[in-house]
């Protein structure tokens, strides 16, 4: 965190602490964060710190739930403040963990007593430098993902995903290669014939984060740009023949963060194709047609660098 983004959130803490939420105030926090943070401990002792000889006990209860997840290259901690006369909330962004664990203790503090900083012995918290200028926003990674869809070929068709991507704040961008490498298209009313099927298609996609705990969650739109192949089988002159599919697809995308730099990616989407392809076979007839409406999800593991 920024100094002056600390700054701001002192002033917000004054501004959110009213005069009955003073010295003798106790704090009941709730504390939820990955792993690789601190412990509520951690943060509890900072605050006691920090209040000194102000943590005298025996007034109300502040009630205060701090949810911190890791977007990007940025760490972000929601402090809720449950109170009978009013709920109040407030997010702060730091570059790591341990920097809006920090902030939390110093905005918890302030909260209970605003005074008490001043006259504490010695601060606990440290304020982070700012990141370099240089330094680019965005965060590159590398998705790998089964990949399941319903409707593009013959019934359920497995495959896998692999995609670059960006993430930045609360946008995500997605740029890579979906393949469903195996689907039998059997004949109707011809047993032991049919075709074939894979599809072989390059995606696109923008995403928005709109919830950010525990899980970053947000709507996604895109573009696919496929080729479907096909093989017939099952009679004289089988053949073989392919078409382009393109689609637009829409969804969304859930993501969870267990340890910095790893993520767990789940995206389902409805994949809508411009044009519908059709299979047909010598003296048998039209073995298939892509659907009017396909649904497709992948769930699978991202590196970011």
């Amino acid at each position: 965190m920024t100094l002056g983004r600390l700054r701001r959130a002192l002033l917000i803490a004054l501004c959110l602490a009213p005069r009955s939420l003073l010295a003798g105030d106790e704090l009941a926090l709730t504390w939820i964060a990955p792993e690789s943070c601190p412990r509520i401990e951690e943060v509890l002792a900072a605050v006691r710190h920090l209040l000194g000889r102000h943590a005298n006990g025996g007034g109300a209860v502040l009630e205060i739930k701090a949810v911190v997840s890791h977007v990007g290259r940025e760490w972000q901690v929601r402090i809720e403040r449950h109170d009978p006369r009013e709920i109040g909330t407030r997010t702060l962004h730091g570059p790591s963990c341990a920097a809006v664990a920090d902030a939390t203790a110093l905005v918890l503090t302030l909260m209970v007593d605003p005074f008490a900083v001043v006259e504490a012995p010695a601060p606990v918290v440290v304020i982070p430098q700012p990141e370099s200028p240089s330094e680019s926003p965005w965060a590159f990674g590398l998705l790998v993902a089964a990949l399941g869809d319903y409707g593009t070929l013959v019934g359920a068709a497995p495959g896998f995903s692999v995609r670059g991507t960006l993430d930045e704040n609360h946008r995500r961008y997605e740029v890579g290669l979906d393949v469903l490498p195996k689907n039998i298209a059997p004949a109707p009313g011809r047993s032991g014939a049919g075709g074939k099927l894979a599809l072989y298609s390059a995606t696109a996609a923008a995403c928005l984060y709109l919830v950010d705990v525990p899980l970053n969650l947000g709507p996604c739109v895109g573009i696919d740009v496929g080729w479907i192949v096909a093989q017939g089988y099952g009679i004289t002159t089988p053949g073989r023949g392919n078409a382009p599919l393109l689609a637009g697809r829409g969804g969304i995308v859930a993501a969870w963060t267990p340890i910095e730099h790893l993520s767990v990616i789940l995206r389902a989407d409805t994949v809508i194709p411009v044009d519908r392809p059709r299979f047909l076979l010598a003296n048998v007839g039209q073995v298939y047609q892509t659907g009017a409406v396909a649904g497709r999800a992948l769930l699978g593991a991202q590196w970011q660098f």
